[in-house]
């Protein structure tokens, strides 16, 4: 970050709010980011207040800026009143940032990742079948697809402190004193 941007995010009070995390709903937790006018009177219009439009507190951004506690109290009380996928599709059609705050269990079943197949099914060398996430880009010039696995704690520790220039003596010394990790003996014991 450059200065003048920590400036401006140490001068955003919505940020270190305690109000400031997913919002409790019939059926779960929605994430809203409901940042500019036209976004905060589409949510006011959504909980069935839009008197808040004209409130003092909260008719502009300068205004919820000043009433970050009583914003998000407000916000917190009207999302209460229908499920998440309710307020997905209403914020959807008024164009404002939401979604779904999910759990372990229910992120592996979210729709979007599933279509453009985020989690996939891979086979670890030493772990087995696991799940494992794909790369949240992709390019259509040939981009790599043999990823192998995060290797193992100390898996290429004699093989860096030999190019460091430690000689076996050495490299062993280091593993048995503990400065070292070689875990190509974890994998021999199995």
């Amino acid at each position: 970050f450059r200065r003048d941007h920590v400036a401006c995010l140490l001068d955003d009070p919505r940020l270190f709010d305690p109000g400031a995390r997913p919002v409790p709903t019939k059926d779960g937790y929605i994430c809203v980011s409901a940042n500019t006018d036209a976004q905060a009177f589409a949510v006011f219009d959504a909980i069935g207040k839009p008197e808040y439009k004209t409130d003092p507190r909260f008719c502009s951004v300068a205004a919820r800026f000043k009433h970050v506690p009583e914003y998000f109290a407000a916000r917190a009380a009207g999302l209460k009143q229908k499920t998440n996928a309710e307020w997905i599709a209403i914020f959807d059609m008024a164009d404002v940032p939401a979604m779904q705050y999910h759990t372990l269990e229910s992120l592996m079943e979210d729709p979007h990742l599933k279509d453009v197949g985020f989690f996939r099914k891979i086979d670890h060398p030493t772990e087995g079948r696991m799940i494992d996430m794909a790369l949240p880009n992709k390019s259509t010039a040939g981009a790599r697809t043999d990823f192998m696995p995060a290797p193992k704690v100390g898996q290429h520790t004699v093989e860096v402190l030999r190019e460091a220039g430690y000689d076996a003596a050495a490299v062993a010394a280091m593993v048995t004193a503990g400065i070292a990790v070689d875990g190509r003996l974890a994998k021999r014991e199995r």
